[in-house]
């Protein structure tokens, strides 16, 4: 087992290194995002493949995208899709995130290859996937798709 409250604490800590790291106080924000890994190591030991275990790497990895610690995040984004991968059943809501937020991570990507941006697309077609199978139509899912890049090109 582990503390119920674990997913939380370990959310909490991504928020407060946010919070920290644009206030200026970066040394802060590193040690608070190392805790937050260190305990997601922890909740992977104790729970194994589990939903909340990706749900923590999600905002793990998203903060590290924001930090502009690109490899780290889509090495973690992989990791969880691993996870979902020897799940039974996952939320696709969150298999969905996971693919537009590491297409996002690629088309950031400094250097602008042309492979980041191929990898990107395939990511976004990956969503859309995901998203028709939530959706009634694919016309909802695309919608749904498109909505999200535009929503992540403004943040």
């Amino acid at each position: 087992g582990y503390p119920k409250g674990m997913p939380g604490a370990i959310g909490g800590r991504i928020q407060i290194a946010r919070v920290h790291r644009r206030m200026g106080n970066t040394e802060y924000a590193k040690s608070v995002h190392s805790e937050a890994c260190e305990l997601a190591s922890e909740l992977r030991a104790g729970l194994g493949n589990h939903e909340d275990v990706v749900l923590v790497y999600i905002e793990i990895a998203s903060d590290l995208a924001k930090q502009g610690r690109l490899d780290e995040s889509l090495k973690m984004y992989n990791q969880s899709l691993d996870i979902v991968r020897s799940l039974d059943y996952m939320d696709p809501k969150y298999i969905w995130r996971i693919y537009i937020d590491m297409a996002n991570a690629r088309m950031s990507q400094e250097d602008d290859h042309y492979n980041d941006h191929v990898e990107a697309f395939e990511l976004f077609d990956k969503a859309l996937e995901v998203a028709a199978s939530m959706c009634s139509s694919r016309e909802d899912a695309l919608a749904t798709t498109i909505l999200a890049k535009t929503l992540t090109e403004k943040a």
